[in-house]
């Protein structure tokens, strides 16, 4: 597993089509190469949208365009999704060879290593139903970095994890992500553990992109006092 170029993305009236005529944006924001970035903002507000639409899954109006060193290479971007994901009648090796297939070869030194710097190396024979809720999200992590992605999307991955777990998960992304060097975009309802970490924020509202700058410069009011709390 090898770093790529850092990606970073660049948004003009960016805007998404959702369930029930809901409608996010549109928006202008620039996300600079190999910045971490947190997507704030109560339920129902676009965020997970927002993920789904930079990695293709939903179909965007606007311009999006990666900012790379080689504007002609296509740009990998991988989101781990809250739940699910994992193919349930597979081990996690046959899920994660399946991730790696589509990038390249199956190595599975490579998954061994990865699983064991994850701190799950006895699930490797598991099938996705006799995991732990840690170890699920772990795996989900595990399976996006066998892919090498420039950009790495996570949708609350986090959440229903002890906060002594969620801390090592953040931890663990952090240190991979300084290894890597991949732009990193995490949306979360517990912004608390990774706020000294962030380079931008995002805060979405009703559709709309309210807040986006550097965590120290949130406005001080009622509307985004929540995002506040370390």
């Amino acid at each position: 597993m090898i770093g790529h170029p850092s990606v970073g993305l660049q948004l003009k009236q960016f805007e998404v089509r959702g369930r029930n005529e809901f409608q996010l944006g549109p928006l202008t924001a620039t996300i600079s190469p190999g910045n971490f970035v947190g997507l704030l903002g109560p339920a129902q507000s676009g965020k997970s949208l927002f993920l789904a639409s930079l990695c293709g899954l939903v179909p965007h109006g606007g311009k999006k365009e990666f900012l790379s060193p080689n504007p002609s290479d296509d740009v990998n971007a991988q989101l781990i999704f809250q739940e699910g994901g994992l193919l349930e009648e597979l081990t996690v090796r046959a899920n994660l060879g399946l991730a790696q297939n589509a990038f390249g070869t199956v190595k599975l030194q490579i998954q061994d290593d990865l699983l064991e710097r994850l701190g799950i190396a006895q699930a490797a024979s598991l099938l996705p139903r006799e995991l732990s809720g840690g170890m699920r999200k772990r795996v989900l992590l595990a399976r996006a970095l066998l892919c090498e992605p420039q950009i790495l999307l996570i949708d609350n991955v986090a959440a229903g994890l002890d906060p002594n777990n969620a801390k090592k998960l953040l931890d663990l992304v952090l240190d991979l992500k300084q290894e890597l060097g991949f732009t990193l975009l995490w949306v979360t309802h517990e912004p608390g553990p990774m706020l000294t970490h962030l380079d931008q924020v995002m805060i979405f509202q009703d559709g709309q992109l309210a807040f986006m700058g550097h965590q120290d410069d949130i406005p001080q009011n009622e509307r985004f006092h929540s995002y506040l709390q370390a």
